[in-house]
């Protein structure tokens, strides 16, 4: 019903039939198949889900199509189980024979162990050595730099004797002396030290100057020693390096080499057999989309025989359109115009005079006359057939541009024949015969009333005189309903 009512709702709303705008005059066209039950909610739903199962059945294709081309340039496409399973057993024997290698390389290694600890050693002690080495060569270094600098002390103090002889008592004892470069006085804070001092520390400097030679000679006898010994350990370790290189060579080597190539078949043979495991999942992926295509190929098949089963239930377009012609020819060949043919209502449900489109048609009575009768028409059908709209036809002013006094003149530009506006109201008094009154309701507003009404085909609610200087004026709403006999 919520339908029914936006359908309603959009009918009176949007102005359907306004054939200047395009795209809303196409939706009046669904809008009336709607109304006389063309389209269905079960037919929506069946196409809505075919169009949904057509995208996935073109999807899975694209995906199977994918698969197989690449399968089929890898040469891959045959099932490749007994392969998978030859390559397991093969890569089990190569484990077999590798775990055999690395046994036997450990027992061929136990010699190497012996030779990689001895030279391990022998290079730990070359580099204790070495060591030992810098140590002491820092050792005389700061030794030669102790013996410079008693050199020197012993240096200054034979020179300060020599200078004493030449120098009388008052100018050893003074206290100020003039500076050669500015004439100024220095004072001397420092006591005069006597000839016995300054002999006494001569024979304390060198009597250390004689003790720090000694102890370089010593250090440098210890590095001599020293360096012998780092040269004998070299030599000893490039020989054990030659003894061990040897063995490699003899037992070592080609054990090595064998597990090496063992490794590089196990390789091969495990990318081999990821190769074939992987292509025997898209193989099977494969069967499985080529499977899932095949169940969808059945269900659209079954999909487009019920929508063709609802369909074939349904009205066809095409009937209610022959349907609404008949009536609305009907019609218009009673309707007293003069010159009547082509009447009909096209597949836009839209009507048509003497073979022209509503919108060719320049009378303005004649237009009138083709929109009131289509309108008729649609009742009539809405009554025999049923529909989604309300049985109830209202009609402002059908005799708009249609007078009740005829014309000399003849011209139908704008029409004037009172029996042409009376077969207007016969017309709708017509519909008794199909349906009673009770089933449907016409409501008119009109500046005329047909006098070929009797009493019983209508009820008038309100009239209103125009001659009446002070007469009632508004909608009939705001009149008084009189009462009828």
């Amino acid at each position: 019903m919520k339908l029914i009512h936006l359908k309603q709702k959009r009918v009176a709303s949007d102005n359907l039939m306004d054939l200047a705008n395009g795209p809303l005059f196409n939706r009046n066209v669904e809008v009336q198949k709607f109304v006389y039950g063309v389209h269905d909610d079960q037919l929506a739903q069946l196409s809505e889900e075919i169009k949904k199962e057509a995208e996935a059945f073109k999807a899975l294709t694209s995906k199977a199509k994918s698969i197989d081309e690449f399968l089929s340039a890898t040469n891959s496409k045959i099932n490749s189980g007994e392969d998978a399973v030859k390559l397991k057993v093969e890569l089990e024997a190569v484990d077999e024979e590798i775990q055999l290698l690395k046994t036997n390389s450990k027992l061929a290694s136990s010699t190497s162990d012996k030779f990689s600890v001895e030279i391990k050693e022998l290079v730990e002690n070359i580099q204790n050595l070495e060591n030992s080495r810098y140590a002491i060569k820092a050792k005389l270094t700061d030794y030669k730099r102790l013996k410079a600098s008693y050199e020197k002390d012993l240096s200054c103090i034979k020179d300060s004797l020599i200078l004493r002889d030449s120098l009388s008592v008052h100018e050893l004892t003074q206290k100020e002396v003039s500076c050669p470069t500015c004439s100024g006085a220095i004072k001397l804070d420092d006591e005069v030290l006597t000839n016995e001092q300054l002999e006494f520390e001569q024979r304390s400097v060198k009597n250390r100057l004689s003790g720090c030679s000694k102890a370089i000679d010593k250090i440098k006898l210890d590095l001599t020693l020293l360096d012998q010994n780092i040269t004998e350990r070299k030599k000893l370790l490039s020989t054990v390096r030659y003894d061990f290189e040897q063995n490699n060579l003899e037992s070592l080597s080609p054990i090595i080499e064998m597990i090496s190539r063992a490794e590089a078949v196990r390789r091969s043979l495990s990318e081999r057999l990821v190769e074939i495991e992987r292509n025997s999942k898209l193989v099977q992926k494969l069967e499985d989309i080529y499977s899932r295509i095949r169940s969808k190929e059945i269900h659209i098949g079954k999909l487009k025989t019920d929508l063709k089963k609802v369909e074939s239930q349904l009205v066809s377009t095409d009937d209610i359109i022959k349907e609404l012609s008949t009536h609305y020819k009907n019609l218009m060949d009673c309707s007293k115009l003069t010159r009547i043919y082509g009447s009909s209502i096209d597949k836009k449900f839209m009507p048509n005079f003497r073979e022209r489109t509503y919108s060719k048609i320049s009378s303005g009575g004649v237009r009138t006359l083709m929109s009131v009768y289509l309108y008729i028409s649609r009742l009539k059908y809405l009554l025999e057939n049923g529909g989604y709209l309300p049985a109830t036809l209202l009609l402002d002013t059908p005799g708009q541009n249609i007078g009740k006094y005829s014309r000399e003149d003849g011209d139908d530009s704008s029409l004037s024949d009172p029996a042409i506006y009376e077969q207007i109201y016969k017309s709708m008094v017509d519909l008794n015969e199909i349906a009673l009154k009770d089933s449907y309701q016409i409501i008119v507003v009109d500046n005329d009333l047909a006098t070929s009404l009797n009493e019983d085909d209508y009820f008038l609610v309100k009239r209103f005189d125009k001659t009446e200087k002070y007469g009632e004026k508004g909608l009939i709403s705001d009149a008084n309903l009189a009462d009828k006999p």
